[in-house]
């Protein structure tokens, strides 16, 4: 048991204590110096108490907390408990369309962390565009990464809000002390930034190979132009319980194949197949034995011999005559 624990129950059972002293001071005793006194021990100590139960119970998650703990941290087995510990000390900020999360070359990388509750954010660098952030994703990974230490190391891209967005922010202080007491959110934070470090490269390397304009291109019905979703190695990278990172125009792939896949299962059930006869041929066929209009004469041939290829052989008989 934690000192802190130790700590509000001892202030709650001196509060009880003194309760029934003030009672006793004032109807059995009757004095009142006894009644005054008691009554200031007990207010001090209900109010200390009451400050001790809100600092230690876990904050009320909200909607977006819940939907963020279901999608993202149940299905790798953190407990609820554990969550709120953890949401405990960030804090939910909100970002207008068009404000600026970070500035390229100006803001410090080494401060905090942030994961995206709601919304949509733009990552550009020299006013060119990366690729997106999307709900549930880490803003600031790749810089927690890159800055295990404190540094003076700057943000090389800006982040700006593409709608109206809210995240989630932690201090960087603030979160190292919980996961240096929480190894197993330690190992949980780890493997959720590395899977994100990874969808955020995945996205930069279809934005820069053109993928994502082919994709556009082919869901607009230009034939010239059709998409190529393609799997590279990434998607083989396997950093959860949860499955497989892929990247978007592999997912899309998939989730149209299983959709059409479903159609063709429902259309199996519902529909049916009328069986076809083919009509354009003769119920007699003509090539049978009764038949006998197409049928080869049969005629008997006597075997001959076939004339030899060796050539007849002349034989010269000489005779000596006599002399």
């Amino acid at each position: 048991m934690s000192v802190s624990v130790i700590r509000h129950v001892h202030r709650a059972l001196l509060s009880i204590g003194y309760f029934f002293s003030t009672i006793w001071g004032g109807l059995e005793v009757c004095a009142p110096d006894i009644l005054l006194w008691n009554f200031i021990i007990v207010l001090l100590n209900a109010t200390h108490t009451a400050l001790l139960t809100w600092k230690f119970l876990p904050p009320t998650l909200t909607l977006e907390l819940t939907d963020l703990y279901l999608k993202v941290f149940k299905p790798l087995r953190v407990s609820k408990k554990h969550f709120k510990e953890l949401v405990k000390e960030a804090k939910v900020l909100n970002l207008e369309e068009g404000d600026i999360y970070a500035v390229e070359d100006v803001s410090p990388a080494d401060e905090k962390l942030s994961i995206l509750l709601r919304g949509r954010l733009r990552v550009t660098c020299d006013d060119t565009h990366l690729h997106f952030i999307n709900a549930h994703q880490f803003v600031d990974s790749p810089e927690w990464e890159a800055n295990h230490e404190q540094s003076e190391d700057v943000f090389q891209v800006t982040i700006s809000a593409e709608e109206d967005s809210v995240y989630l922010c932690w201090p960087r202080m603030k979160l190292e002390r919980v996961l240096r007491h929480r190894p197993m959110l330690k190992s949980v934070f780890e493997a959720i930034i590395g899977k994100d470090i990874t969808q955020k490269l995945y996205a930069l390397n279809e934005h820069l190979s053109g993928l994502s304009d082919e994709r556009d291109r082919g869901q607009n019905n230009q034939l010239w132009a059709k998409t190529h979703n393609r799997s590279m190695s990434l998607d083989a990278v396997n950093t959860s319980t949860t499955g497989l990172v892929r990247s978007q125009a592999y997912k899309n792939s998939q989730k149209g194949n299983l959709l059409n896949s479903e159609l063709s299962g429902l259309l199996g059930k519902t529909s049916k197949f009328v069986p076809l006869v083919a009509s354009q041929f003769p119920a007699k066929s003509p090539f049978t034995h009764e038949n006998s209009s197409f049928r080869r004469s049969e005629t008997n041939v006597t075997p001959q011999r076939t004339r030899s290829l060796r050539q007849s052989v002349r034989e010269v008989k000489f005779e000596m005559s006599r002399k």
